[in-house]
């Protein structure tokens, strides 16, 4: 039997916020309503970068009680850029959000996504959740298990997105290092260091792709250096974020 579950959106700009820390990695993604909260998770097709992000029901929809009834459901988004389009069009005014969705297997999946206002409607169909490789939770603390990290440290976002906009100098030049020596922190391209006003207890050196650290969501960020990859854990959400190293 199909079910519909209907919300009013209380922050369109949130809603498609959230939404875009997915679609510079991947146009589809495998989302669930899971308890109180919206959980999405997202990888590259090699699986070398891996982010899960999630967001409360009530940071979204207005009128969500604690007492009230939400099923939890996989929501399978083909073109999450589309989606996002609709929030621009849409406005913030009265906006409806219509979930339909119907039991497969163990799992309740969508069918359809609707977005609505008095004069303006969209409709999305939901994707099969087999279309998707599902990272189940605990799949996910183990890819974000930091137990064994060298070293781990806080970034500010202005610096971030200092680092993002130096990456830009290295056109030439597709990798970016962190590193350590002397307790000295460094992030380097080919033709510029940025040395990090902190201390190293460890040296280490690892190198990522500049283009996976596009992913990276520029706010005030944990950084756990392992031997095979680089977690970052924003400390303004509840984002995480595996960059496998380069070898």
């Amino acid at each position: 039997m199909a079910t519909k579950q209907s919300f009013k959106l209380h922050s369109n700009g949130n809603f498609s916020a959230y939404l875009k820390r997915f679609s510079t990695i991947e146009k589809t993604l495998l989302a669930e309503i899971k308890g109180d909260s919206i959980v999405g998770k997202t990888h590259t097709p090699d699986k070398s970068v891996v982010k899960i992000s999630a967001i409360k029901l009530t940071e979204i929809f207005d009128n969500i009680t604690p007492d009230q009834v939400i099923t939890d459901t996989k929501i399978g988004i083909f073109g999450v850029d589309n989606v996002i389009q609709t929030f621009k069009h849409i406005g913030d005014k009265d906006v409806n959000v219509d979930l339909l969705s119907e039991k497969v297997g163990q799992d309740e999946a969508a069918t359809e996504l609707k977005v609505y206002n008095k004069n303006l409607r969209f409709s999305f169909p939901g994707a099969s959740p087999s279309l998707f490789k599902y990272i189940d939770a605990g799949l996910a603390v183990k890819i974000m298990d930091t137990s064994t990290k060298i070293e781990e440290f806080r970034v500010e976002k202005d610096m971030l997105n200092k680092i993002g906009s130096l990456c830009s100098i290295d056109s030439d030049n597709d990798m970016l290092t962190f590193s350590s020596t002397n307790g000295k922190i460094v992030i380097a391209g080919k033709t510029f260091e940025q040395e990090l006003d902190i201390t190293s207890t460890q040296d280490f050196s690892i190198s990522i792709y500049k283009t996976h650290f596009g992913f990276v969501d520029k706010e005030d960020t944990e950084i756990a250096i392992l031997e095979s990859k680089i977690i970052f854990k924003s400390l303004e959400s509840n984002t995480q974020i595996a960059i496998g190293k380069v070898d």
